[in-house]
């Protein structure tokens, strides 16, 4: 079975810490972690550096059950690359699927990108570039999957959609699936275990309603807020907005 645990990380950009001592519990397959916090707290590098894309200054990423690298899909793709849907989906495809062609079509299909499949990137919304960055992740059958605010770009019907996905296929497959996102009662629904980052650092780990409480919303958030159970999930009314928080540089 996948399980991935982080131990002290530390990660910065020249001379700014971004995570500081980072703790992660063991997580293992066939779950979907949500990762939560403000702008600016680490989530996407947190993400980036368990992708490899950074590289860490101390501490250690443990992820064992695994025979290949992480899949990641990044907060978008960009629009200026010469390439259809469906070429930029079978690339990835072609270095994991024995029929990368038929590995192809299946997801564009199951992912209901079928319409746009002969469209230019540059063509694409927002949303829909988010899309096809799933299907490039997901025709390559990861068994950790590492998602940076996959759904900021979508309508509340895709945004389910998607996690929904996520989770069948971690659970389908034993797969780990963490993703980043802003919206906390969205994740409360979907996700089976949360983790909170607060200036970059985890602030909570664990299922929803035992890490989604008033007190934690008002430290990590600067918000007043009640938080009611509804069918066993929390569900969170901010109910005041304090004195605004200076923005990062």
């Amino acid at each position: 079975m996948v399980t991935m645990s982080i131990d002290s990380l530390q990660v910065g950009y020249g001379n700014r810490q971004v995570l500081h001592d980072i703790t992660v519990r063991p997580l293992t397959g066939g779950k979907l972690v949500g990762l939560l916090g403000p702008n600016a707290c680490g989530k996407s590098t947190l993400i980036k550096t368990i992708a490899g894309l950074h590289q860490a200054s101390a501490g250690e990423i443990t992820i064992t059950g695994v025979t290949d690298r992480p899949g990641y899909v990044p907060q978008g793709l960009p629009d200026g690359v010469a390439l259809s849907a469906f070429e930029a989906v079978l690339i990835p495809a072609r270095r994991s699927a024995t029929d990368p062609l038929q590995a192809t079509a299946a997801i564009i299909h199951e992912l209901g990108l079928d319409a746009i499949a002969s469209r230019q990137l540059g063509e694409l919304s927002g949303g829909q570039r988010q899309m096809v960055a799933l299907a490039q992740m997901l025709v390559t059958n990861p068994q950790v999957m590492l998602l940076d605010e996959p759904t900021s770009a979508l309508d509340l019907h895709r945004q389910l959609f998607v996690l929904q996905t996520v989770k069948q296929r971690a659970v389908d497959s034993q797969a780990l699936a963490l993703v980043a996102i802003h919206d906390i009662t969205l994740s409360a629904r979907v996700c089976d275990e949360l983790i909170i980052l607060h200036d970059g650092q985890v602030l909570a780990q664990g299922t929803p309603t035992a890490v989604l409480t008033s007190q934690a919303i008002r430290q990590v958030y600067n918000v007043d807020a009640d938080v009611f159970p509804h069918r066993d999930l929390p569900v969170v009314i901010p109910t005041k907005v304090a004195t605004p928080k200076a923005v990062h540089a």
